[in-house]
């Protein structure tokens, strides 16, 4: 298991933040399918995308691919979830069927005093 992003800076009521794209070929691991061909979903010796949220106000925590991370239009939701203030979040693991990923996260209308956002890659 690989840490590939991780933030602990409150965000703006309101605010996003979108991660970088990150190329899975950075971490050496097995390439996925490319996005038409798979039709979703990770098949078996894939590389999967897991992590965990916590802060102190509610939000939101998408997981996205693609595989040309210069045209938005291409850009795939893996997972959306809610997160609930103060409870710790498990995000569900998702096995990316695109070359890049990225994770965006959009806070409530409340700004943040607590914040802490990691993703990691297990292999």
């Amino acid at each position: 298991m690989q840490r590939v992003f991780a933030t602990t800076v409150p965000l703006a009521a309101s605010a996003v933040l979108t991660g970088p794209w990150t190329s899975l070929a950075t971490f050496s691991v097995a390439q996925p399918l490319p996005m038409a061909a798979s039709g979703g979903g990770g098949v078996g010796g894939q590389p999967t995308l897991s992590g965990s949220v916590f802060s102190n106000q509610a939000g939101s925590v998408v997981l996205q691919q693609t595989d040309n991370p210069n045209n938005t239009n291409l850009t795939k939701v893996l997972s959306t979830t809610a997160v609930v203030a103060s409870t710790l979040l498990t995000i569900t693991p998702v096995n990316p069927t695109a070359l890049y990923w990225r994770v965006v996260y959009t806070n409530g209308s409340t700004i943040q005093t607590t914040f802490e956002l990691y993703i990691d890659l297990i292999t």
